[in-house]
């Protein structure tokens, strides 16, 4: 590219950022235009200067919390940066609906006496896109884990299958862990290759499936730990708070609603939960989030631990 178009082309970034930031705010537009072509964000010319203005107010925000030592964890750019709280409330938040009574609890048996574990890396991160289905990951997610742990297979399960074939849930608008382990557990579970991923509720193309395990149990608070030992646990959580996560041990919960799913993979020496998300790669750690101890976010309300 020679070095009049060059020019060409800064010039007409500069003007054109004046349409969304101050002159002094240069910077943060080309980063604007770095986030819509990575995330592959397509806006209309009103939207734009729209959704620049909120990714400016994001960024100021970023930088002004990351600039606080005292805090315990970073927030940074995601998908969801160009968001509103209330927009990113509507789309991948759902209030969920009531869990059926399950009568098993999990009781700890011959566990290792271990003071932390980690399964990360045992089953992949997913991204559940614009569908509010994360009941289906989190669910899939125990499942694949305790047949990994017990060499059943080492294949990626599908979310879609349960999305679309569980009628107890309500594919991408609702869902709990109950309704859709209770499913997997009656009809068996086939392979993500097989039914793979569309991030919508279609009709039911397969209503069993290959890969089954004997049940599943709900674990009392006092014994998650324990569960996490022998296998990572499905847990329904708040994460209305958790859309700007970037690293470190997150303690900012809020705890109103139970509104998202997600899968327990360990803990640490200290308490820390270590939590695998269902919203991609990009978002947080690798796709995880670290909790602070206790029962942040509401996830010790409801979780579940599949076994074979």
């Amino acid at each position: 590219m020679n070095k009049l178009l060059t020019l060409g082309m800064l010039s007409l970034l500069m003007i054109g950022a004046s349409q969304y930031f101050d002159a002094s705010e240069v910077s943060i537009q080309q980063r604007f235009e770095l986030y819509t072509t990575k995330y592959q964000k397509f806006y209309g010319p009103s939207e734009k200067i729209y959704r620049a203005k909120i990714f400016e107010e994001r960024i100021k925000l970023f930088e002004a919390h990351n600039a606080d030592k005292t805090q315990t964890f970073t927030m940074g750019e995601n998908q969801f940066t160009d968001l509103t709280q209330e927009e990113f409330k509507a789309i991948y938040l759902r209030r969920r609906s009531p869990q059926k009574l399950v009568n098993e609890k999990y009781v700890p048996t011959n566990e290792a006496n271990l003071t932390s574990a980690n399964w990360a890396g045992l089953t992949s991160v997913k991204d559940q896109g614009y569908c509010g289905a994360a009941w289906a990951f989190a669910a899939i997610g125990a499942v694949e884990s305790v047949l990994r742990i017990n060499s059943v297979t080492n294949l990626d399960l599908s979310e879609q299958q349960l999305i679309d074939c569980d009628l107890e849930n309500q594919g991408c608008e609702d869902g709990n862990l109950n309704n859709s382990l209770n499913w997997a557990q009656n009809n068996g579970v086939t392979t993500s290759a097989s039914y793979p991923y569309t991030g919508q509720t279609d009709g039911c193309k397969k209503p069993t499936g290959q890969f089954k395990f004997k049940g599943y149990q709900k674990v009392e608070p006092d014994q998650m730990q324990a569960a996490i030992i022998k296998s990572p646990i499905a847990a329904t959580v708040d994460a209305t708070t958790w859309l700007f996560y970037k690293s470190g041990v997150f303690n900012k919960c809020t705890f109103e609603e139970l509104n998202h799913d997600a899968l327990i993979i360990g803990f640490k020496d200290d308490g820390t939960w270590i939590v695998k998300n269902s919203w991609g790669q990009w978002w947080g750690e690798d796709g995880i989030i670290r909790l602070a101890p206790g029962n942040s976010c509401g996830i010790q309300e409801q979780s579940y631990i599949a076994y074979v």
